[in-house]
């Protein structure tokens, strides 16, 4: 079996993340489309390979951001080689239509965690504790 030594070179050179974006909830949904699809094509043109993508959606906000309440986020896990890596970075500074953006790195051994997975999880834990304080009134 042969194996193409680059590839299994890059493969290891390329490290995950998490790159968290909150999109302006003022473009209309064809806009936001088209974020999401020149972020992707960002990715993948510099090499970079797409692991999983959660669209999460519009969410209200804890405080106002650009005078806004609400955000679209949308979270992609994702490897990238250094290059790579610098180049987004430098391109979401300056891309219109980003409220903000996070990349956290993350090992090989981390999960994606999905935004539906994870807010299953605390409404169940927000049940049982219901749960719990009305028994504890009794």
């Amino acid at each position: 079996m042969l194996y193409n030594i680059d590839l299994i070179i890059n493969f290891y050179l390329m490290n995950r993340y998490e790159l968290v974006l909150l999109i302006n909830p003022k473009l209309s949904w064809e806009n936001i489309k088209a974020k999401k699809e020149e972020i992707e094509k960002m990715i993948t043109s510099s090499k970079g390979e797409i692991e999983e993508i959660d669209d999460i959606g519009y969410l209200d906000l804890h405080f106002a951001m650009n005078k806004e309440q609400r955000a679209y986020f949308y979270s992609i896990c994702t490897r990238l080689d250094n290059e790579g890596l610098a180049s987004i970075k430098k391109t979401l500074k300056v891309m219109v239509g980003i409220n903000r953006w996070k990349l956290f790195r993350m090992s090989d051994k981390d999960t994606f965690l999905k935004y539906s997975e994870v807010n299953k999880v605390a409404v169940e834990e927000e049940k049982e504790e219901g749960i719990f304080n009305e028994i504890n009134r009794s």
